[in-house]
């Protein structure tokens, strides 16, 4: 789907007023038929996921009063329907957590209902590879290596070696278990780690978070407890089974970029990319206390080497005086950059200060300013947005409230929806924006409630229909054996809802990768490509028609839409554009009319 800005010119002054021209695609639109099922809406809650290749991954209501999950334009999962592997009768009733990893296979949790269904065995979770799903764990099934069966089960990990982890209680001793997800190829069952289970001579007391890797390595927080000691806590980080000994970080470890005179207080939610980088947040005490952001490289040994991302009382880039404070998430993709979302403090506030930014910018406030961070590809920590900022390309005074935490690729950009505040800003109408980051790092509006938004991919008709709400989308980079909605090639996924009570899920084409009609070549498709290949190749013509105004980001920059005066408009009514239209095609015309504020 194209928007193009078709410029108005005049022998008269004109009011300028901005457009925006962005190339988007319909993955999946109400009233679609997928595998039979008539599509009626898609979930404001599930953000939609995004595979290498561009395909989706989404929820959908149907026609039927279902519920399907969507997978590479087929039904994947249905509720209502019988769960293969499972007992007759027992059907997929409400869908939880859903994972794809890169090659489009699924994991899933689901609860039951059914015949044979009691609240001993009323959830699962199903695993389907290569378009076939079986039931991989059932609650009620016996959890190998404890002797025991679950009593609950949760979805942790499903990564793109097609490995997955799951959580359960014991329904006997009450203990929690992390174990391997058995799968298709015939690989078992296996536990990983226990409560109760001695580690480097201390018992596990505690274990909530685990991240897999395509290495067939692992990350795993483990807090330790012994009778003999107040208590100690260890990222463990092993092979896929996990020795006696696996304490490669604990508690009273020092160095890795840590302030001279510290140690490591604890450690949370480690997450491991497929470059068998571990990015964790980090308590440190001692000399000084504080919290930081921390990368180590690991082995299935050892750690090779480590570096503070950012940490307490470091300056904060892009908000002069300001340093962090309190880091509250973290993504972390492929190639180690990481994103984050943190508070900052004014360094050395005035005792009579009392506002925490002014519309042009942070000022020495009270109130901790929240924002988002991002490394670029340089390595450099950037700043993106904070709370209070100016909206980039919005009236003046209109700032960003409420960022959320962001979505992350391996080109280093970021995304990630806010609410907005100031004038002309409507509630429930025009308070919502969907952001991301350019390949110079520079932020781009992506869409924005209240907005005429083309849900029509054919390049010569337009379906035009209001934002009536934007939906969350995956905050992750993808790494870890979760999903994302914002993948390397640059393709962000979202849900849109629409006043006339339509929704979809599309796509914003965020980076243009390989440009086949840049002919010059520079970075983009333009009028002087179409006049080379009128010489050269006239069968790419085609491709310059979908590739127009595609460029490094195809976020385009704003353009002047000019907004005549009446005597103008009389005048222009007598001009013919047909010149315009011969020099364009017809595929890379329309008119985009700003909205009322």
């Amino acid at each position: 789907m194209k928007r193009f800005t078709l410029l108005l010119v005049a022998m008269f002054p004109l009011t300028p007023a901005v457009g925006r021209a962005q190339l988007f695609t319909t993955s999946a639109l109400t009233g679609d038929v997928v595998d039979g099922e008539t599509l009626t809406g898609f979930s404001q809650f599930v953000a939609p996921y995004i595979l290498p290749n561009g395909d989706t991954v989404f929820t959908a209501n149907t026609a039927g009063g279902e519920q399907a999950i969507v997978a590479q334009n087929e039904v994947a999962f249905l509720t209502g329907s019988q769960v293969p592997g499972a007992a007759p009768g027992v059907n997929y009733n409400v869908f939880g957590t859903l994972i794809a990893n890169d090659q489009g296979d699924l994991a899933l949790l689901s609860l039951f209902d059914g015949g044979p269904i009691s609240p001993a065995n009323d959830r699962g979770i199903i695993v389907r590879e290569s378009g076939t799903a079986d039931l991989a764990v059932q609650k009620g099934d016996a959890v190998v290596g404890t002797g025991d069966t679950s009593d609950t089960l949760g979805l942790m990990t499903y990564d793109s070696a097609g490995d997955g982890t799951f959580r359960s209680t014991l329904a006997g001793s009450g203990e929690t278990t992390i174990s391997y997800l058995p799968h298709s190829d015939g690989s078992p069952q296996k536990k990983i780690i226990a409560t109760g289970d001695i580690v480097d001579s201390n018992q596990v007391t505690e274990t909530n978070t685990v991240s897999t890797n395509a290495s067939r390595r692992l990350a795993l927080y483990a807090r330790k407890w012994s009778p003999f000691v107040t208590g100690s806590t260890a990222l463990d980080v092993a092979g896929r089974t996990i020795p006696t000994n696996t304490g490669l970080l604990e508690s009273g470890n020092s160095g890795f970029g840590l302030p001279a005179g510290t140690t490591i207080k604890d450690f949370f939610v480690p997450k491991l990319n497929d470059a068998d980088q571990v990015t964790v947040f980090t308590e440190y005490h001692g000399f000084v206390s504080g919290t930081s952001v921390h990368q180590f490289q690991i082995d299935d040994t050892s750690v090779t080497s480590g570096r503070s991302v950012a940490k307490t009382g470091d300056m904060t880039p892009g908000l002069g005086g300001h340093e962090f404070n309190f880091f509250s998430n973290f993504v972390a993709n492929e190639t180690g950059g990481v994103a984050l979302f943190a508070a900052a403090s004014p360094s050395s506030p005035p005792a009579n200060a009392t506002s925490q930014f002014d519309p042009g910018g942070p000022q020495a406030g009270v109130v901790p300013v929240e924002g988002v961070w991002f490394e670029d590809s340089g390595g450099t920590l950037t700043l993106a947005a904070y709370n209070g900022q100016q909206a980039s390309g919005l009236d003046a005074g209109v700032t960003m409230q409420q960022i959320a935490f962001p979505a992350f690729n391996d080109l280093n950009q970021v995304a990630f929806k806010t609410h907005l505040a100031g004038p002309g800003v409507i509630g429930f109408q025009t308070d919502e924006a969907l952001w991301a980051t350019d390949l110079n790092g520079d932020l781009q509006l992506i869409v924005r409630k209240g907005d005429l938004f083309d849900v029509d991919d054919d390049p010569n008709t337009e379906d035009l229909r209001t934002i009536n709400a934007i939906a969350p989308i995956a905050n992750s980079a993808g790494t870890g054996g979760v999903s994302t909605s914002f993948n390397d090639a640059g393709q962000l996924a979202f849900t849109l809802n629409f006043t006339d009570f339509t929704s979809g899920v599309f796509v914003a084409n965020l980076v243009g990768t390989t440009l086949s009609a840049d002919t010059e070549p520079d970075g983009d498709v333009d009028g002087a490509d179409f006049l080379a290949l009128q010489r050269t190749n006239p069968s790419l013509i085609p491709t310059w028609r979908t590739e127009y105004g595609s460029g490094g980001s195809v976020i385009a920059a704003s353009q002047q839409v000019p907004e005549p005066s009446a005597i103008a408009l009389l005048l222009l009514s007598t001009v013919t554009v047909a010149t315009y239209l011969r020099l364009k095609p017809a595929s890379q015309c329309s008119i985009t009319i700003p909205a009322e504020s």
